[in-house]
């Protein structure tokens, strides 16, 4: 996996660096203090993956940042690194395109997690920033509107999207095929207007379908097993 490192410290560059290509499943093309800097260089290095800390100084908004970059390089990810999880923040970065949220205080083997699942091609939301998150949004809300159109076993599908697994670990987690999961995943995209899935989780946000304490509750139980 080639990444892009975007961040405005340098011994925090420095010391990401090092840790992702000791795993030898990383090789860090490139790296840059700011956006604006990187927009030459990734094109001139390649990457997979961008990994973009959310306050380089000077630059645009995090959501700008991030539609630029996925404007430019629309077959590249990006995954966002914060120090803070702001809720407002996090879903415009979300709405924007970014594939992926982790907390600059993750454990590396989450990171790595993150990295290895936005390749693939699905999102990653780190339990901490998604229960921020979720909260913000049913706090916010003066009437509850929980989407009345979904089975329970869609709902289980969201809620094990919205915490990072694959296909393959969504199948074995419902007892079902993995062109199931594939086909299931369709289907909501088409009930929520979406086309991916992190713009899936986003929108089961709005709606009031993903519930903060049931999910920690979940990735509590999943930890312990």
């Amino acid at each position: 996996m080639r990444l892009f490192l975007i961040d405005d410290q340098v011994m925090f560059r420095q010391g990401l660096k090092s840790l992702l290509e000791r795993s030898g499943n990383v090789l860090v093309s490139g790296e840059s203090r700011s956006a604006s800097q990187a927009l030459s260089r990734i094109g001139e290095c390649g990457a997979d993956v961008i990994l973009l800390d959310t306050s380089p100084r000077g630059e645009n908004s995090l959501p700008a940042t991030v539609s630029l970059l996925k404007e430019r390089f629309p077959d590249i990810c990006v995954l966002v690194v914060s120090r803070h999880v702001d809720p407002f923040t996090v879903r415009e970065a979300l709405a924007a395109g970014a594939d992926g949220f982790v907390p600059k205080a993750a454990d590396s083997s989450e990171l790595f997690r993150a990295l290895e699942l936005v390749e693939d091609g699905g999102c990653f939301i780190h339990t901490d920033v998604l229960g921020c998150v979720v909260d913000e949004f049913r706090s916010s809300r003066r009437e509850p509107a929980p989407e009345r159109t979904l089975s329970d076993r869609e709902v289980r599908l969201i809620e094990l999207v919205s915490e990072g697994m694959n296909n393959k670990e969504i199948g074995e987690e419902l007892f079902v095929s993995t062109s199931t999961v594939k086909h299931d995943l369709r289907g909501l995209f088409r009930k929520f207007k979406v086309s991916d899935r992190t713009k899936l989780v986003v929108e089961a946000m709005n709606r009031g379908v993903l519930n903060a304490k049931s999910h920690r509750r979940n990735l509590k139980a999943s930890s312990a097993s």
